[in-house]
């Protein structure tokens, strides 16, 4: 596999932070943000999608997944924002869902929820 470009959306690198290092992602050639299938439910607000080009993307990136979950809920979300970050600057179509998730996301870096206090 070639190590692809930008602004090629089916072949694009883009950086993913790791603790104070950024890390390459390789998105494999052909592997569209439409893959994913990211959904909500819209009773629950839970998220669904396909797992397959996530596996695709780690592989591709020499990141192991199982470590990248453990580690941290967020850092599967900055994957998934560091992707579709590339998707759009490859010309790629916007996502309802991701950008819902990306504007909560902005909202609460603005506005973080306060700190619960504990008492003694």
């Amino acid at each position: 596999m070639s190590t692809p470009t930008l602004p090629d959306e089916s072949a694009s690198n883009q950086e993913l932070p790791e603790g104070d290092e950024a890390r390459l992602l390789v998105i494999p050639e052909g592997l569209m943000f439409s893959a994913l299938e990211l959904a909500r439910d819209p009773r629950s607000g839970d998220l669904s999608f396909n797992w397959e080009p996530i596996e695709e993307i780690c592989a591709a990136s020499g990141i192991d997944l199982d470590a990248l979950i453990e580690e941290s809920e967020e850092n599967l979300s900055e994957l998934l924002l560091a992707w579709y970050e590339a998707h759009l600057v490859a010309g790629g179509e916007m996502d309802p869902v991701q950008e819902a998730l990306r504007s909560e996301a902005e909202e609460e870096a603005r506005h973080p929820p306060p700190e619960r206090r504990r008492r003694r």
